[in-house]
């Protein structure tokens, strides 16, 4: 079961996927925001939707969104994905 949340070895240094999810890049802003764990994993979607767990907060959050509408240059979710995220956690009182 942790292979689906584990990197694999030996693969590019810039990969962040496992077998059946994304983790936290090794870069600044992830679209998990800033306070999800490095013991986390998600799934970004196309039109904007995110599904992201923090095993370590025990928590799951995820977004339903439209950002395709009304067309699919819209990309005012990337940044809004983070900023909604980091409210949820500070609202939940669990942004150590």
């Amino acid at each position: 079961m942790e292979t689906f949340y584990t990197r694999e070895d030996g693969l590019p240094y810039n990969n962040r996927r496992a077998l059946g999810w994304d983790t936290i890049p090794i870069q600044a802003n992830p679209p998990c925001g800033s306070f999800f764990s490095l013991n986390s994993f998600g799934h970004l979607g196309y039109t904007g939707t995110m599904i992201w767990a923090d095993r370590d907060k025990n928590l799951i959050v995820i977004l339903l969104t439209h950002r395709v509408h009304p067309t699919a240059i819209n990309t005012m979710i990337i940044e809004a994905r983070s900023r909604i995220t980091d409210q949820i956690v500070l609202a939940m009182g669990l942004a150590s």
